[in-house]
């Protein structure tokens, strides 16, 4: 018996050294953790499995535990026309990935935060193969997004979007492309205001204190579900599709919506007899429009006749 506590008080003894040995090994592994050395070897990781982007990263952080922390992280793409697309900034970038799965599967999954444009963003991804085609899997939420400091979202829809941005999304990307095959979210917009192309009732902005939507992706289509609009010139609900092609600016609207007006809606106009009728049916109740044209130029219309606001099914409803 004695020999046996004496063993264990041994093996206590080596296990102990064993865990402070490695606690030192790790700790001096961050310490001197050569950041400026590694600071590329992301860049050139993302370069290969996404080479449609050129990436710059200012530095590079071991966290603990098994955390790798990018900061300043810029991603660029070269555009398609010869004016090149503005860079997405990221502030901040930490992947916790999950290498014991990868050690048993060779399946690469794990966590990821990231802070952009004033906001948050958090969830998880996992980079999977089917029919010899790599696929990224991504679970997010964000919040508080400043879609002001998204200068990319700008040029594309060459005006500026403001409001802050929250939700959750899911979504399946081609990994060569970033393309999505299917895309599940749900959009809130804060206190935000939105240039319109051509202006409604000589109104060029719209201002809205909540703008929410589900968007469900099948193919091509993109199906906006369960829009909400407040906003002091009216408030409404408002449904339809988008049939995406590239650029994406291009794609083609087919929006229809329920809108009760507010008396700012009529503010600058002009008491115009084409407009009497327009005034008389938002009286008696909700004014029906559609928006139609394309991302880059939307165009909004009100439909004269008292039709009924059915909103588009998408698949998972028919």
């Amino acid at each position: 018996m004695n020999s046996l506590i004496r063993l264990l008080r041994i093996l206590v003894m080596l296990s102990g050294g064993v865990i402070m040995a490695l606690a030192l090994l790790l700790f001096f592994a961050w310490l001197l953790f050569p950041t400026d050395f590694v600071r590329h070897l992301p860049e050139k990781a993302l370069s290969r499995v996404l080479p449609q982007w050129q990436w710059q990263i200012g530095s590079v952080h071991y966290g603990w535990p098994l955390a790798l922390r990018l900061e300043q992280v810029e991603a660029r793409s070269p555009g398609r026309g010869a004016e090149p697309v503005e860079a997405l900034f990221i502030d901040s970038l930490t992947f916790w990935p999950d290498l014991f799965l990868y050690m048993r599967e060779q399946e690469w999954r794990g966590t990821f935060a990231a802070e952009l444009a004033g906001g948050a963003l958090h969830g998880n991804g996992a980079l999977q193969t089917d029919n010899n085609r790599q696929e990224l899997v991504v679970s997010a939420s964000f919040d508080a997004v400043n879609l002001t400091a998204l200068g990319w979202l700008a040029q594309v829809l060459e005006r500026q979007v403001q409001g802050r941005l929250s939700g959750t999304v899911d979504a399946r990307l081609a990994l060569q492309s970033l393309a999505p095959a299917d895309l599940q979210a749900s959009l809130q917009v804060a206190d935000g205001t939105l240039p319109l192309r051509n202006p409604v009732l000589e109104h060029e902005r719209l201002p809205f204190t909540k703008l929410s939507l589900q968007l469900e992706q099948k193919g091509q289509s993109l199906f906006v579900k369960n829009g909400i609009l407040d906003s002091p010139l009216c408030t409404g609900e408002f449904a339809g599709v988008v049939e995406l092609v590239r650029p994406v600016a291009t794609s083609v609207v087919s929006v229809r919506g329920a809108i009760q007006a507010q008396p700012e809606l009529f503010a600058h106009v002009r008491d115009q007899k084409e407009l009497q009728a327009l005034r008389l049916q938002a009286a008696q109740g909700p004014l029906l429009v559609m928006l139609s044209g394309t991302m880059h130029d939307p165009a909004l219309a009100f439909e004269r006749e008292a039709l009924p606001f059915n909103p588009p099914l998408s698949p998972n409803q028919e």
